[in-house]
């Protein structure tokens, strides 16, 4: 009985030896997993994001909001800098608010003037 203790201590501490490796190795993973798949998210959310702004340019592009240049140049900005966007784009904006397009006037749906 004794020396079936016996064998068992030594069973448990030779396992407790290699236990903290074993641990420390699949935290390792977890972790790594998971900064992983966080990267991933993340660069699906920005993609996902540019293909949204993308979108809505070229909407204002068709309307005659916006020219097709000034379109061109807010997503060079947000390709360049993706910190200090807003501040470039506050800049592109000023510098080429005198090229926009004024959109096109329907004769049909613009107010007449009233005849005296």
């Amino acid at each position: 009985m004794i020396e079936a203790t016996l064998a068992d201590n030594a069973l448990a501490d030779s396992l407790a030896h290699y236990l903290l490796p074993i641990v420390a190795i699949v935290a390792g993973v977890i972790v790594g997993s998971f900064a992983i798949t966080c990267g991933v998210m993340h660069s699906v959310a920005v993609k996902k994001a540019r293909e949204n702004t993308k979108r809505e340019l070229s909407a204002y592009v068709a309307e005659g909001t916006i020219t097709p240049d000034d379109a061109v140049r807010i997503l060079a900005v947000g390709l360049t800098n993706e910190k200090g966007s807003k501040d470039m784009l506050a800049q592109v904006l000023a510098a080429g608010s005198g090229s926009k397009a004024t959109p096109a006037r329907n004769p049909a749906h613009s107010p007449q003037p009233a005849h005296a």
